[in-house]
């Protein structure tokens, strides 16, 4: 029995508990719960991913500039999914990746990466950002890690309008004016093809020997728009790189300038690289790869001209 005024003894049972029962005692703290590790806001989870409808980098050719997807980005619109075209310097690879890693930083949530020829070298190199949920390549180049643009044609058939290519006395290279009627964007009209000329971008010639140093290819899901009457970049050369990368691959009878002739069948791909990040399709690149099967048969290259 404990007098009036005076405490109980640590761990005796208070009135009324059966004999054997301890009280707690008021001076222990009881352990807390251990709070959830903060995660990164600019890197969300395979959930947030799937949630959030993804933000869409469009990374132009060369020779030309962010203003190719104008045909694009309003059917992206129209559809709700937030579309942003980069304007690349064209004068190194690393140059050109750090245009698309300040886009990337300005980004909140889930990206899709999407290339048009040089373009696919830079998405192939930027895409290892956390924040890249899948990448889509557009008559482009997926270059593997330590290769360049030049290694992946190494031996591989050539379209014949790199031979209308012009290098001036400080290494950039352009498009002869009149090619580009002829093999660059023979699906487009004369009054284009002129603009095409007059406003081009010249390249870098030496930005085509740079190498990567990641593919993140290797780590997402992919997929391909083959142009399959270009006459730049050849058509068997966009149908093994596709294949060699995984990718669902759709095929279409466009020039190289298949972002502005076909900007449908660019925008549907795109759209639905959206719908299987949205659906957490994307989740894993191996198993998205198996599941992709192409939209189209395989495109022959053409024979070698002799």
């Amino acid at each position: 029995m404990v007098a009036q005024g005076q405490s109980a003894p640590a761990g005796s049972a208070p009135a009324g508990s059966a004999p054997g029962e301890t009280a707690p005692n008021p001076a222990t703290p009881t352990p807390a719960t251990p709070a959830p590790a903060a995660q990164d806001p600019a890197a969300p989870s395979e959930a947030a991913k799937a949630a959030v409808t993804p933000t869409v980098i469009l990374v132009h050719s060369e020779l030309l500039d962010g203003s190719s997807w104008r045909g694009v980005i309003p059917l992206l619109q129209r559809a709700g999914v937030n579309a942003l075209a980069v304007q690349l310097p064209l004068n190194s690879l690393w140059a050109d990746v750090a245009v698309v890693q300040r886009a990337l930083a300005i980004v909140r949530g889930p990206v899709i990466l999407v290339g048009h020829s040089w373009g696919g070298v830079i998405i192939t190199e930027a895409g290892v950002d956390r924040k890249v949920a899948a990448l889509v390549y557009v008559a482009a180049m997926a270059p593997d890690v330590g290769q360049s643009f030049i290694d992946r044609l190494r031996n591989a058939p050539r379209g014949p309008g790199l031979a209308k290519l012009l290098t001036d006395s400080s290494g950039f290279v352009r498009l002869a004016d009149d090619a580009f009627a002829t093999d660059f964007g023979q699906d487009l009209d004369a009054a284009q093809n002129r603009l095409l000329a007059a406003t081009q971008a010249p390249v870098f010639g030496k930005v085509f020997e740079e190498r990567v140093n990641n593919a993140a290819w290797k780590n997402l899901p992919v997929w391909y728009v083959v142009a399959a009457n270009d006459r730049l970049l050849d058509p068997g050369v966009q149908q093994a790189e596709a294949g060699r990368i995984k990718a669902r691959t759709v095929a279409t009878p466009a020039s190289h300038a298949v972002v502005l002739s076909q900007p449908e069948v660019v925008a549907k791909a795109i759209l639905e690289a959206v719908a299987a990040v949205k659906a957490g399709a994307a989740a894993g690149h191996d198993g998205a790869a198996q599941q992709l099967q192409p939209l189209s048969p395989p495109v022959q290259p053409e024979p070698p001209k002799k």
